[in-house]
């Protein structure tokens, strides 16, 4: 297993969205209805201790898909909120009128990803290669985040 990247957690809403102009709090951030990303076993990815701070909740209800581009059509229509990797705002496609809020103080929190290959894997050109592209492909996308701003 290899460390390969980390994403902190943005909140994704429209352009006009009523949090774009406030100072974010977790209390306001709970009254406005989510969007969630179905993840099978969402504790087990982000951690006990960050759904224990209620970063998921919310006082007016969740909407869950498993489709990122439907999230992103929800949120340009209504006053939804989605909780994802701020990475995620990169595709200026998919997330066209839509803003990257930064969390609350109390609510940071970044996704560690890692990459995992089978022991059997270790001595076949063909997965050394595939790893080698993933590597370099990951490291270049964080290369270009930090000189583009």
């Amino acid at each position: 297993m290899a460390p390969l990247a980390a994403s902190p957690l943005a909140i994704f809403v429209r352009q006009e969205h009523p949090l774009v102009e406030q100072t974010l709090t977790s209390d306001l951030v709970r009254q406005y209805p989510q969007v969630a990303l179905y993840v099978a076993d969402r504790e087990e990815l982000i951690g006990g201790q960050v759904l224990a701070r209620g970063l998921f909740e919310s006082d007016r209800g969740t909407l869950e898909t498993s489709h990122l581009l439907t999230a992103f059509e929800v949120l340009r229509e209504t006053d939804y909120l989605l909780i994802c990797p701020a990475y995620l705002a990169r595709n200026e496609g998919a997330t066209r009128d839509i803003v990257a809020l930064t969390l609350p103080l109390d609510l940071t929190f970044s996704v560690q990803y890692s990459l995992i290959a089978h022991r059997r894997t270790e001595h076949s050109p063909v997965h050394q290669w595939l790893w080698h592209e993933i590597i370099e492909t990951v490291q270049a996308m964080r290369f270009r985040t930090v000189h583009r701003g």
